[in-house]
């Protein structure tokens, strides 16, 4: 496994960051910002993700997360069966030659997404959020960053 710190990754070409809040059509396709279509040229994968969100997996990256799946023996390793029931409700999506995507109703509905999307770069992968539940976890992280700064903090002399 290759580790990398968020520094070495900033200069590669493939890294998914930035966030930008889009509108999906009566069909579900939402428009996929073009800094963003040349990772996501061969498609990607859509799965359920952490804390209300969708996963959005450019195909290279999501071929490396199905080899580290198949070296779990999912009698054995916890890991492998949750890992696959998670990633088993998700699905290939493609870009199509207007740079749309399609979020399925079964996942969009799973995590309330609606008519108004916001698209989170991760680094490698994107996350597809509705956006007051994007506000919202934000404010939970915000929260808790200052919990734990204030945690981190508590015993030390101030300025």
């Amino acid at each position: 496994m290759v580790s990398l710190t968020l520094g070495a990754c900033l200069d590669r070409e493939d890294i998914l960051a930035g966030e930008v809040e889009v509108q999906s059509d009566d069909k579900g396709r939402v428009l996929l910002p073009v800094r963003w279509r040349v990772q996501f040229a061969q498609g990607g994968f859509l799965c359920p993700g952490w804390d209300g969100c969708l996963f959005l997996f450019p195909a290279s990256r999501w071929r490396q997360h199905i080899e580290t799946l198949a070296t779990y023996d999912e009698l054995e390793d916890p890991r492998g069966v949750r890992l696959q029931r998670f990633f088993g409700t998700g699905q290939d999506v493609r870009v199509d030659p207007q740079g749309r995507i399609l979020l399925p109703a079964k996942l969009t509905e799973l995590v309330g997404i609606g008519r108004e999307v916001r698209l989170c770069g991760a680094i490698t992968r994107l996350e597809v959020w509705s956006p007051d539940a994007w506000r919202r976890y934000q404010g939970e992280q915000l929260r808790s960053d200052r919990m734990m700064a204030q945690v981190e903090g508590a015993g030390q002399p101030q300025p």
